[in-house]
């Protein structure tokens, strides 16, 4: 992520700040984050609905951001690149398994991404054997949603390096200095293989 992506990224997180008012102990910021509010035309359609951005929004509000997923993904079907990153999102969201996703510069490119990859995980439900818990995607979706703002927050910390994302795992990887941080929730003592040092830091409670 060069400079210029990790100010973009600033600006859209001051912003959200200031539209939900942080100050606030009672506001979910996850939960925020995890319906696309980083998205300028999502924040458009929660200021329409007259909705407080203090709550969760009511199911109306939400087949809005529904729609406006769907209708994003109707306008991404013939970009192959992004056709294929999502078709391997889904896989994220629907199996077990650490799968670690590297697309930070995407989701700086487009601040609604997480939110399609949900959509399309929960529309995909149905087609699955066995059949998966609403309920349990979202949390899901929650968890890959924290672990996607600490990579980011990593990624503009550490510019140099390749920094991969998973549910509730972040790996931090400098090919110049062969180290490579885990942050999880599996401790682990400092260890060398092939060459490369490894270490353990705790994932954020």
């Amino acid at each position: 992520m060069d400079k210029v992506g990790i100010k973009s990224l600033e600006q859209q997180i001051l912003k959200l700040e200031k539209i939900l008012k942080l100050d606030a102990d009672n506001i979910p910021l996850i939960e925020k984050m995890a319906f696309g509010l980083l998205c300028e035309e999502i924040q458009a359609i929660w200021w329409r609905s007259e909705e407080s951005f203090n709550a969760m929004p009511s199911p109306l509000l939400q087949d809005e951001i529904s729609l406006y997923a769907q209708h994003t993904w109707q306008g991404w079907r013939n970009d192959p690149q992004l056709l294929n990153h999502l078709s391997d999102s889904i896989k994220v969201y629907h199996r077990s398994g650490l799968l670690y996703q590297w697309d930070l510069d995407l989701h700086l490119q487009y601040p609604y991404l997480s939110l399609i990859k949900y959509w399309l995980a929960s529309v995909s439900c149905c087609c699955r054997a066995p059949t998966i818990n609403q309920a349990d995607l979202w949390y899901k979706h929650l968890r890959l949603t924290q672990s996607l703002l600490i990579a980011q927050q990593q990624q503009a910390l550490n510019p140099g390096c390749l920094v991969g994302y998973a549910e509730q795992n972040i790996i931090i990887i400098s090919l110049e200095k062969r180290e490579c941080a885990i942050i999880s929730h599996q401790a682990f003592p400092t260890y060398q293989s092939s060459g490369i040092t490894y270490f353990h830091y705790p994932y954020p409670l």
